[in-house]
């Protein structure tokens, strides 16, 4: 579920709902409005970079009074008291800062201060001046107390109290900030989702040129080849479906439409070659279906009628063009793309747009498109060269010569009877 609420919180004004007293220009009112909520939330930021840095800057100062805590309790008990412990305490925070510690460096001012001239004080100046305020302190009410060791230490101890409850408030105010900034929608609340495109580019189809005596057999089996997986696919019987499955578990790659046509392509060469009954591997489709072993075995059944019916398209291809290999060149022919898609040749009527086309065609292809054969407008297609047949299929196309007609094949008569044949007698 979508939740729609943030969008309750976005600004929008088409100048009607703004009101200002007369004789102030609105658009004047409106350009004052947008300036004083941009410097807002400009010093909301800058007071949100100043917190992080007070609260950054407060980790480090705590840990050194912790260290100096540890430092000076551990040189009580391996020195005499007669040394100031105060001195004691001072000459551990000079050491610390000659040696670098970290953080010892003022911090970097917030962005948008600019009234900010002098430099903040260091760690370690801030140690030494607690330090100071503290003796100055204690002489005040405990002059020459022998104890001042141990006060000392309470007041260091104290520090690190006030510094945590110093965090405690600077997380509640920067909490308080950022849920204002995050009560309105602004442009900054946008973010790039992505910012391009990776498209794989669609291939050319057919030749490059009409170069005749380019055309062989071994370049038409480098055109589509088949991967292993695809043989290995192929070679398996239709019924062994649990061996089919493995093989597609292990190479989903050959559901893919290239490998299908990769097989089709094959069967349809050993065909050319006087192989009347391609192996069964020539004839598989894609992918089978756990449905298809459901009882009733109606899917299989189907599943066989559609392998009968393309190697019966495939066999009167090839029945159709027996000269087709031993031509140099590739052809423009039509034929049918699916089993029941019929293509339908006809004229367009006279007087209207696709007339105008058709008059333009050679006298050959009008006579064939006018008898309505199919098998007249391949031979004319046939005796043309690729590049001005395949001009032609489109020109027919622009005149609507060509149109793809359903067929719905009554199972209960004929020739449901003769699709029923077909898987036995393939």
């Amino acid at each position: 579920m979508v939740d729609y609420s943030k969008w309750q919180n976005m600004e929008l004004s088409d100048d009607s709902d703004v009101e200002c007293l007369p004789g102030i220009d609105k658009r004047s009112y409106m350009e004052f409005l947008r300036r004083t909520k941009q410097a807002e939330r400009e010093r909301r930021k800058g007071e949100i970079e100043a917190l992080k840095n007070k609260h950054s800057e407060n980790v480090v100062v705590a840990q050194q009074v912790s260290n100096l805590i540890t430092s000076l309790k551990a040189d009580t008990a391996s020195k005499s008291s007669d040394q100031d412990p105060f001195e004691t305490a001072v000459g551990i925070v000079m050491q610390w800062s000659l040696q670098g510690v970290k953080s010892s460096e003022s911090p970097p001012p917030p962005p948008g201060d600019l009234t900010q001239k002098t430099p903040e004080p260091t760690s370690s100046e801030k140690i030494l001046g607690f330090l100071n305020d503290l003796e100055n302190e204690l002489n005040e009410q405990h002059p020459g107390d022998c104890y001042r060791r141990d006060a000392i230490l309470d007041g260091l101890a104290a520090c690190i109290t006030d510094i945590e409850s110093q965090q405690a408030e600077i997380a509640e105010k920067i909490s308080i900030l950022r849920a204002k900034d995050a009560d309105k929608i602004t442009s900054e609340c946008c973010r790039t989702g992505f910012n391009s495109s990776h498209i794989k580019k669609a291939g050319t189809v057919g030749p490059e040129s009409d170069d005749e005596s380019s055309a062989s057999s071994s370049e038409d089996d480098d055109e589509l080849p088949a991967t292993p997986a695809a043989i290995a696919f192929g070679e398996l019987t239709p019924s062994d479906l649990a061996g089919s499955q493995a093989l597609i578990a292990c190479h989903p790659e050959i559901l893919r439409d290239s490998e299908v046509n990769a097989l089709l392509a094959k069967a349809f060469k050993a065909a050319t070659k006087n192989k009347k009954d391609p192996k069964p591997e020539l004839k598989g489709p894609a992918a089978f279906f756990r449905r298809m072993v459901a009882p009733g075995g109606e899917l299989i059944r189907q599943f066989h009628q559609h392998v009968a019916l393309r190697l019966h398209r495939l066999l009167n291809l090839v029945e159709t063009n027996p000269k087709r290999r031993r031509r140099k060149g590739d052809q423009t022919q039509l034929f049918d793309a699916e089993p029941g898609r019929h293509a339908r040749i006809g004229v367009p009527a006279v007087g209207s747009a696709e007339r105008t086309i058709f008059d333009k065609f050679p006298s050959q292809m009008r006579e064939a498109l006018e008898t309505g054969s199919r098998n007249r407008v391949n031979q004319v297609l046939g005796r043309m060269k690729f590049a001005e047949a395949k001009e032609m299929v489109a020109l027919m196309g622009e005149a609507k010569c060509i149109s793809v007609r359903e067929e719905t094949l009554d199972g209960t008569g004929g020739e449901g009877e003769e699709l029923r044949q077909l898987p036995a007698s393939a």
